[in-house]
């Protein structure tokens, strides 16, 4: 049986979603939906439809997200609370 591996994601990962099939033809089945684009807030929304619900369960699933959650217009999609000093050292 061929493996499914399972692709989801922003934009970022229909971009990439082609050349990961190609380098994997014969070895494996790489799918995403074509409807997410868009927040984590959306990806999470839809795992169930996407993934856990399908029958042909994916071997693999590989999530990228992220980028549309750091606008700031006209406010975060989703709020991260940062520590209030920076304790990093240059």
């Amino acid at each position: 049986m061929t493996p499914l591996i399972a692709l989801v994601g922003d934009s970022m990962r229909v971009h990439y979603q082609p050349h990961v099939a190609d380098a994997l033809a014969g070895v494996a089945h790489v799918w995403g939906p074509d409807a997410n684009r868009e927040s984590s807030r959306h990806l999470r929304a839809n795992l169930d439809p996407w993934i856990l619900d399908r029958p042909d369960g994916p071997t693999i699933v590989h999530v990228n997200a992220g980028a549309h959650d750091i606008r700031r217009t006209p406010r975060p999609a989703i709020e991260c609370k940062y520590p209030s000093t920076n304790t990093a050292t240059t």
